[in-house]
């Protein structure tokens, strides 16, 4: 059985995306059989891999982040992956396995795999969408002559998390194998339907506060429809001071008595604020994923999510909304959402559920993900994905 050497930028909950995403998997593949390993370096609060405790070793080096890494490397970290890396390619079979694309973490995790011959697998976490491509694009032009183009042609095998991210993949010109498997969520604590909810229906934005997010694109759908009897929660961290600009929205279409923003939201109060809301809405421009559609899909939440989201199933599954990241097409979205009864509404929410304990499972993701590392080693056949 392989040893499977995570590298993560970030450990930082707070952060979202890769923070999220990098030490769920782990856990996941460690407890579908593998053995695993973290080696992480931005983290400021408590890191709880297992509910039974530390199950695997983490590493987090805090050091420098951002420009000053990507001018000057991080020697330090760099030496302790390739010290890490190597002692676990001497006892036996190792895998590398980064996220996202433009850190120094993914530099280091290529020169280690080249200098160590030791296979290399990389996540791009949506950051080579097209959408991502080409926000700040002189910034990724450089990067990517740079060093970035360099780094993923290291890869011996990206994983994609939707159809539509391993055909962005392709669409850059990179050959090597592409296996497709979807993030997975934890399903909720205790969960139950709360019941008839009194005061005002909700509708909850819940994802980093983000230009990609389309919240101007919600808010003048929203102004356009103003649905009697709702109130739009907008939550989550702010991303480059980008919340200011949405306030100022707000204030100019007249919607502060219908919208508020009650800030980052930590993970172990999030599932009462799903269980609050009647409606999900996650108006996007670009994701490879979009882990807070199947949470709130867990939650019973019926969700409205745009074309820019690898979200076909809730349309085919009747459990949500699925349109073009268009003003028009989501105020119409949102009309018919906040019209629905109650009733149609749970029905909608319950079909989402038993989709995601169907499909979305981390146990069920571990154990996909545990064959195609068993299959880039060489350890035993892997069953057909």
């Amino acid at each position: 059985m392989p040893t499977v050497l995570f590298l993560a930028s970030t450990l930082d909950a707070v952060d979202g995306g890769i923070a999220r995403s990098a030490p769920n998997l782990a856990r996941a593949a460690h407890q579908a059989g593998l053995s695993v390993e973290v080696i992480g370096r931005r983290f400021r609060g408590e890191l709880t891999l297992d509910p039974e405790g530390e199950a695997f070793p983490v590493t987090v080096l805090r050091g420098p982040t951002g420009l000053f890494t990507r001018l000057w490397p991080d020697r330090a970290f760099q030496a302790l992956v390739m010290g890490r890396a190597g002692e676990l390619a001497a006892a036996g079979p190792t895998i590398l396995h980064h996220p996202g694309v433009w850190t120094d973490v993914n530099r280091y995790a290529a020169v280690v795999s080249r200098r160590l011959k030791i296979p290399l697998v990389c996540s791009p976490r949506g950051m080579l969408e097209p959408w991502s491509m080409n926000f700040h694009p002189i910034r990724k032009r450089i990067a990517w002559r740079l060093y970035a183009w360099r780094t993923l042609e290291a890869t011996t095998v990206f994983h994609a998390t939707a159809e539509s991210e391993a055909e962005a993949i392709r669409g850059l010109g990179f050959r090597q194998p592409i296996r497709v498997v979807p993030n997975g969520v934890e399903l909720p604590p205790n969960w139950a339907d709360g019941g008839e909810r009194r005061g005002r229906k909700r509708a909850l934005f819940l994802s980093r506060i983000h230009q990609k997010k389309g919240l101007p694109m919600l808010l003048r759908a929203w102004s356009r429809i103003r649905p009697t009897g709702w109130e739009l929660v907008i939550a989550g961290p702010d991303d480059g001071g980008h919340q200011a600009e949405i306030e100022r929205l707000v204030e100019t279409l007249g919607l502060g008595a219908e919208v508020s923003f009650p800030g980052s939201i930590s993970d172990r109060d999030k599932w009462s604020l799903y269980r609050s809301a009647d409606l999900f809405v996650l108006p996007t421009l670009s994701e490879n994923f979009g882990m807070v559609v199947p949470e709130a899909l867990a939650c019973g939440l019926p969700v409205l999510t745009t074309t820019g989201a690898p979200w076909r199933e809730l349309v085919e599954r009747r459990c949500g909304w699925w349109v073009a990241p268009k003003e028009e097409a989501i105020a119409h979205a949102l009309g018919a959402a906040t019209e629905i009864g109650q009733e149609a509404r749970r029905a909608m929410g319950a079909r989402g559920r038993e989709l995601v304990c169907e499909r979305y499972t981390w146990p069920a993701i571990g154990h996909r993900m545990a064959r195609m590392y068993l299959e880039i080693s060489g350890g035993c056949p892997p069953s057909p994905d």
